[in-house]
């Protein structure tokens, strides 16, 4: 039950499917005719009833203002990410038995540079939770640009440059392996067009 801001009464918020497979007669909000509307949903009328639960979501991504932020980062810079990334990182990084850790953030969208600079802040004691926590090694200083390529014996996946395209960094399974194993820290931006154009298909992703 949740109280909405457009009457006193109660109204009953039907849940979020959160299943893998799609219910018969059921898609993606994003892939129908009103995905305009998706970075707007919970404003449009087709989510509005969503809207306090977003906010509460909202607000618990929040740095709590109890937190010492005094910092010459701004907090905005780490308030979209889920606080468990962070203490992930640092548990991860952190274990007694030196085993080597590597990270790869991947993503379809273009916040790759908000990441990394997030991330860079992090590494370098700079959130307020983790003023300890100094690492330089973990700074995400490579981003690059994954995408499919159509070659001689089939489609392949390079990484490119992320500011050039023209400059490919890694061709095929082997060489994008050892181009990974040289980083203790990377970004991905996966090839989101080839995705949607092979019908979102898992093999056509990441």
């Amino acid at each position: 039950i949740i109280r909405t801001n457009d009457d006193d009464e109660d109204t009953t918020i039907p849940p979020l499917y959160t299943g893998w497979d799609w219910p018969p007669g059921c898609c993606p909000y994003y892939r129908t005719s009103f995905k305009k509307h998706a970075k707007e949903f919970v404003e449009h009328e087709h989510g509005k009833i969503y809207k306090n639960l977003y906010e509460e979501l909202k607000r618990r991504l929040e740095i709590s203002t109890d937190d010492d932020v005094s910092t010459e980062t701004p907090i905005a810079l780490f308030q979209n990410m889920l606080p468990a990334l962070f203490e992930t990182i640092q548990t991860l990084h952190s274990r007694p038995e030196q085993q080597e850790v590597r990270f790869v953030f991947r993503t379809f969208g273009s916040d790759l540079p908000n990441i990394a600079d997030a991330i860079t802040a992090f590494a370098r004691g700079q959130h307020p939770r983790y003023r300890d926590f100094v690492h330089p090694e973990l700074e995400m200083k490579t981003i690059v640009r994954g995408r499919w390529k159509q070659g001689e014996d089939g489609v392949i996946y390079q990484l490119l440059d992320y500011d050039d395209d023209a400059i490919v960094l890694a061709s095929g399974d082997n060489e994008i392996l050892q181009f990974l194993q040289k980083q203790t820290l990377c970004g991905i931006q996966d090839d989101y067009d080839y995705w949607s154009r092979n019908n979102w298909e898992p093999w056509a992703g990441k």
